[in-house]
């Protein structure tokens, strides 16, 4: 009867229910940034400060980690990925003696770079990771695509999309076919009818069956505007009227004509045009005889099952950053997600365990520590374990998190290092 209580617990924590009463703000900080090949150095980032916000997530999505010439698209680009993710590392948790986050995952391809950090004190909580990626350049090599990393929080899905699409004013087509073929061929392992529950099953999931999905990137998108419109465009950033210019952003039109996106929302754009600039300086590019009509190639979109659960706090660009000819871009957010009120939830279950006294006691002050927002790994600890069945025994998945075992179906690695250097 221990075991059968037990798997109905893990049951309630696995699978959202729809009767949960409590909820549970979860803070993001997603950023993008077209690095135009530079390295990591001193600066580089300083744009990504931490504040004051100690957000739960940060997704910071690179483009252009690396040039995109042939010998990069055939050659392995890894070298650049472990000194980028210390570099963020680093600038997150600022002058902290003591990190506060650790790297859930990243993945890259080519020149496209995804990492996502989690704070300490919900990491025991993230279930269900997952990364992903997918070639749409030339011949579908890599040298425009996407990545992706999904993960599971308390019974809410996420998946965080990393693009850089086919470049030129003069390919919107090629941009949307490249945002379908991303959202309909890259592929996870949990079907979206078992994707709460830690189960695998032949129909993949994809991106667009998470509950939270965050689309950012270099994606591409122009400005429909002949070259002699160009003293017009920058007559408009000149004076910050940005509504001149949105009305002819490509991305805008295709949004409203169903073309890729739907559905998709974005904050107001209350920035200058994030490309192109000249590198090393903070004025757009002119003078090489070419023209570089200035656009918002940069962007944050998100959407979300329930769009109420989700509000963003700030949409901005940094100006200061003149290491590429792009400028970054970051958004904040909150996202409200329900959770198991476990008191309440599994009161008949506990009257059927054994040593109840000690398993109450757990579970009363996990769910205080959910309802009010303190969670902290070092206080989360196990009750008296028990013998499992073969059918949920995985002993080198399992994690205690206050009431048992609880298989979590993620990768375990031994050190930051050995994630650092994937």
């Amino acid at each position: 009867e221990e075991q059968m209580a037990r798997a109905s617990i893990r049951k309630i924590m696995l699978e959202g229910r729809e009767d949960w009463k409590s909820e549970k703000k979860i803070k993001v900080i997603t950023a993008t940034w077209n690095c135009n090949n530079c390295p990591p150095g001193p600066g580089a980032l300083k744009w990504l400060g931490k504040g004051n916000s100690s957000p739960h997530f940060y997704a910071i999505a690179l483009q252009e980690m690396v040039g995109l010439r042939l010998r990069n698209v055939i050659m392995d680009s890894r070298s650049r990925v472990r000194p980028w993710i210390l570099a963020i590392h680093s600038c997150i948790d600022g002058d902290s003696f003591e990190s506060s986050y650790n790297l859930l995952m990243t993945k890259h391809l080519v020149g496209l770079l995804l990492v996502v950090f989690v704070r300490k004190d919900i990491y025991k909580f993230v279930l269900d990771i997952e990364k992903a990626s997918i070639g749409c350049g030339t011949g579908g090599v890599g040298n425009k695509g996407a990545v992706a990393v999904r993960f599971n929080l308390f019974g809410s899905s996420f998946c965080f999309v990393n693009a850089h699409l086919a470049a030129h004013r003069e390919n919107n087509s090629q941009r949307n076919s490249d945002y379908h073929r991303i959202i309909s061929k890259m592929q996870f392992r949990y079907s979206p009818s078992s994707i709460n529950a830690g189960k695998t099953s032949p129909r993949a999931a994809r991106v667009l069956d998470h509950d939270y999905i965050f689309f950012l990137g270099d994606l591409n998108f122009r400005l429909n505007l002949n070259d002699d419109k160009l003293w017009m465009v920058y007559s408009n950033i000149s004076r910050k009227e940005w509504g001149n210019l949105i009305k002819y952003d490509q991305l805008n039109a295709a949004r409203e004509e169903g073309a890729c996106f739907t559905d998709f929302e974005e904050a107001i754009i209350s920035f200058p045009p994030t490309f192109k600039y000249m590198p090393k300086t903070d004025d757009y590019a002119t003078g090489d005889g070419k023209n570089r009509m200035p656009a918002w190639c940069d962007r944050i979109l998100w959407k979300a099952r329930e769009k109420h659960r989700v509000e963003q706090y700030s949409y901005k660009s940094t100006s200061d950053v003149v290491n590429s000819d792009h400028k970054p871009v970051t958004g904040s957010f909150a996202v409200m997600i329900p959770v198991p009120n476990l008191k309440n939830e599994v009161t008949t279950q506990i009257t059927r365990v054994s040593s109840t006294s000690a398993l109450n006691d757990r579970l009363e002050y996990f769910n205080e520590k959910i309802i009010h927002g303190s969670f902290s790994s070092m206080e989360v600890v196990a009750a008296p374990s028990s013998p499992q069945s073969d059918s949920t025994t995985r002993a080198s998945k399992d994690r205690n998190i206050g009431f048992g075992k609880v298989t979590a179906r993620r990768k375990r690695h031994s050190s930051h290092k050995k994630l650092y250097s994937m």
